[in-house]
C-alpha cells in the first residue's frame, strides 16, 4: 500500500463536530500506516489532545504558551482589527515554527479544515511547493473569502456532500479543485459506546418524550429555537430538551448567547423541561436514551449527530441546509423543518411522540441510507483519491 505523508494544521480551541470528525479521520489514516502529524497551534483544547492520546497520530503543539488563541472579532469592526493587531506578534511565532515544521517533516499534502488555518499554513508553507487541502466543513464560503490571494494557494477543497460542493462551484470555486468526501463513523463502535452505561446521570429520564440537541452553544446551532419549539407543545406533551455542548470560553458571542438561552428559558417557563448538560463524552448514550434528535441550526455541513442517530434508530428533525436534505434523503430519512418558524420543530416533535408506525419506516430508511453510502472504507477513499490527485498534480507543475 502506498503510504502518505499527510499535515494537519488547526487552531483548535473547542472540540465540535467539524474538529471531531477530523481528528477521527486522521486516526483512521495512521491506523492505516499513514504518517499522520497533526501540528495544534495552542494546545488549549483537552479533549482533542485526549482523543489524539495513544493513537498512531504524531501530536505536536507548536506554541503552548501562548496567551492569545482567537485571532480576530466577531462584532465591530474597530474591535475585530484591535484585536488582530494586537495578536501579530503571536501569529509571526505561529507561522514561523509550522514554517520549520513542514521543511523539517517535508509533508506530501497540508490539510486544514478552516479558513483561518488555510491562511496562516498558506503563509508557513510559502515557496515550499507543498499543496493544501481544505476540508470544508460549512454550507458555503463566502465572496469576500473566495477573492482572497490565499485561496490560490490552495490546491484543492473538499465537501461533505454533493449538495455543498455545488453551493462552492456556484460561488465561483474551480470545478477541478472541488472534491467530495463524507464524514463516516464505525456503526459496530457506536453500538458498543450506546449500550454503556451514562457517564453522569439524566434529569427527567422518565419523561415520555426526551429531546436531544447536539452542539456548542453557539447561535448557529439554534438552542433557543428548540426551547421556543417546547413551549409551543409544552402543554400537550410531557416533554424534556437536553441542550448537549460547551460554551467557548474564548468567546464573548458564545457567552453572551449563552446568557439569552437562559433568560429564554425563564422567559418561557420551562425551568424545569430545559436541561443544560454542558460537554458530554458518552454521546452515543445519550442518543439511546433519547426520544429524537432535532438540529434546528443555520449553518451546518453534514452533521456527524444527525449520522449516528440514524444508525441507532433515533428519529431526527433538521434544518433543510447543506448536506443535510441529502442526509435524509429529502425528508424520507427525518424531518426536515424551517429553521425560521419554531412551529414547524414543534409538529416534528408531536411526530416523534406520537408513535405511529410511520416512524418505524423513517428509521429503517436512515439506517440503511447510512449503512450504505457513509462508510469509513468509503470516507478514506475518498480522502486518499483526493491526496493522490493533489500529490500528481503538483508532481507536473514541478516538471514543467
Amino acid at each position: 500500500m502506498k503510504t502518505r505523508k499527510i499535515a494537519y494544521f488547526e487552531l483548535i480551541t473547542h472540540f465540535g463536530g467539524a474538529q471531531q470528525a477530523s481528528v477521527d479521520l486522521a486516526v483512521r489514516l495512521a491506523s492505516d500506516n499513514h504518517h499522520i502529524t497533526v501540528f495544534d497551534a495552542f494546545g488549549c483544547c483537552d479533549p482533542f489532545a485526549e482523543r489524539l492520546a495513544g493513537t498512531p497520530v504524531d501530536y505536536m503543539i507548536l506554541c503552548p504558551n501562548t496567551k492569545i488563541t482567537t485571532y480576530g472579532f466577531t462584532k465591530l469592526p474597530l474591535w475585530r482589527w484591535m484585536r488582530i493587531l494586537k495578536s501579530v506578534p503571536e501569529m509571526a511565532i505561529l507561522i514561523r515554527r509550522l514554517r520549520k515544521r513542514f521543511k523539517e517533516s517535508q509533508p506530501d499534502v497540508i490539510w486544514v479544515s478552516s479558513f483561518k488555518g488555510a491562511t496562516i499554513a498558506a503563509y508557513a508553507s510559502r515557496g515550499l511547493g507543498i499543496p493544501i487541502l481544505y476540508y470544508v466543513h460549512w454550507w458555503e464560503v463566502s465572496e469576500r473569502i473566495l477573492n482572497l490571494a490565499v485561496f490560490n494557494r490552495i490546491g484543492g477543497f473538499i465537501a461533505l456532500a454533493d449538495s455543498i460542493r455545488e453551493t462552492l462551484l456556484r460561488q465561483g470555486l474551480p470545478k477541478e479543485k472541488v472534491f467530495v468526501c463524507h464524514n463516516a463513523f464505525d456503526p459496530e463502535v457506536l453500538e458498543y459506546k450506546a449500550e454503556r452505561p451514562l457517564e453522569s446521570p439524566l434529569p427527567d429520564l422518565g419523561k415520555p418524550t426526551r429531546i436531544l440537541l447536539l452542539g456548542t452553544l453557539v447561535p448557529r446551532k439554534g438552542q433557543i429555537k428548540a426551547i421556543r419549539a417546547l413551549a409551543l407543545i409544552a402543554e400537550e406533551i410531557d416533554a424534556v430538551l437536553y441542550l448537549a455542548g460547551d460554551t467557548p470560553q474564548n468567546s464573548k458571542s458564545a457567552i453572551t448567547y449563552r446568557e439569552e438561552i437562559l433568560a429564554t428559558i425563564r422567559e418561557t417557563g420551562m425551568e424545569q423541561r430545559v436541561h443544560l448538560l454542558g460537554w458530554r463524552n458518552d454521546v452515543p448514550q445519550l442518543i439511546r436514551h433519547s426520544t429524537m434528535l432535532v438540529l434546528p441550526s443555520s449553518a451546518e455541513g453534514l452533521p456527524l449527530c444527525l449520522m449516528e442517530a440514524m444508525a441507532l434508530g433515533c428519529p431526527v428533525a433538521a434544518t433543510p441546509i447543506a448536506g443535510i436534505p441529502d442526509l435524509l434523503y429529502g425528508g424520507k430519512a427525518g424531518w426536515l423543518i424551517d429553521m425560521e418558524d419554531p412551529k414547524s420543530l414543534a409538529q416534528a416533535i408531536r411526530n416523534a411522540h406520537s408513535g405511529a408506525p410511520s416512524i418505524q419506516e423513517i428509521t429503517n430508511i436512515a439506517k440503511s441510507l447510512i449503512a450504505g453510502k457513509f462508510s469509513i472504507e468509503n470516507q478514506k477513499n475518498q480522502f486518499l483519491q483526493v491526496v493522490d490527485t493533489l500529490m500528481e498534480r503538483n508532481t507536473r507543475a514541478e516538471n514543467r
